[in-house]
């Protein structure tokens, strides 16, 4: 469970007080993937909140997302990886931008193939 998960004040909070560069931190890949999931995780729940996804842009975390996408991640971690970057994707228009720049985009179109979401540009 997440503090951000469907209420959108708390979201905000932990956007504008540096939550997200703690929760970044948690994406290095010298990390247990158990830690690296549960940042993912709440990015994710971040990420439904337009404030949320331009903060997390801001932030860098879209190449950090990405580099767990790559062939050392275990599928599971990849996944849960890959539904902030979806979010921003849509959320936030210049996101798709960033994910592509980072070089992600056929990783998440992977991902979204495997889980049957469509996502045209």
């Amino acid at each position: 469970m997440s503090l951000a998960n469907g209420n959108g004040v708390n979201a905000e909070t932990i956007a504008t007080t540096g939550g997200i560069p703690l929760l970044l931190r948690l994406l290095a890949p010298d990390l247990p993937a158990r830690l690296q999931e549960t940042a993912a995780g709440a990015l994710d729940n971040l990420a439904t909140y337009p404030d949320g996804a331009t903060a997390i842009t801001a932030a860098g975390a879209i190449p950090l997302l990405v580099q767990l996408l790559g062939p050392s991640t275990d599928d599971f971690t990849k996944l849960v990886a890959a539904q902030p970057l979806l979010k921003l994707g849509e959320v936030r228009v210049g996101s798709r931008a960033a994910i592509a720049a980072a070089g992600a985009s056929a990783g998440v179109l992977a991902v979204m193939q495997e889980l049957g979401i469509e996502w045209t540009d």
